[in-house]
C-alpha cells in the first residue's frame, strides 16, 4: 500500500503535505471538527497543529492526489 507521504507539488508551487499522523488521524479528527494540519510560513514547513474545520458524518480514508507533478520525501511525524 503506497500512502504517498511527503512534499506534494503542483506547477512548481508545493500544495500540501502528507504525513502518516495526517493520513491516520485526519479521517478520525473530521468527525468531531478537527483536521491535523502543517504550518507553511515563508514557503516553509513547520511544525503540525490541530485546527478546526467542518464537520464530516462519516470516515472517507480516500483522498485523490492523480494530478500532481512531484512528492518530495519529507518527514514531518
Amino acid at each position: 500500500m503506497n500512502l504517498k507521504l511527503g512534499m506534494i507539488y503542483k506547477d512548481d508551487k508545493m500544495i500540501n503535505h502528507r504525513s502518516l499522523v495526517k493520513v491516520l488521524l485526519n479521517p478520525i479528527f473530521r468527525c468531531f471538527g478537527f483536521c491535523v494540519a502543517t504550518k507553511f510560513e515563508n514557503n516553509k514547513l513547520g511544525g503540525i497543529v490541530l485546527i478546526k474545520c467542518g464537520r464530516k458524518n462519516k470516515l472517507n480514508w480516500s483522498y485523490n492526489i492523480d494530478n500532481i507533478d512531484i512528492i518530495k520525501k519529507r518527514r514531518i511525524i
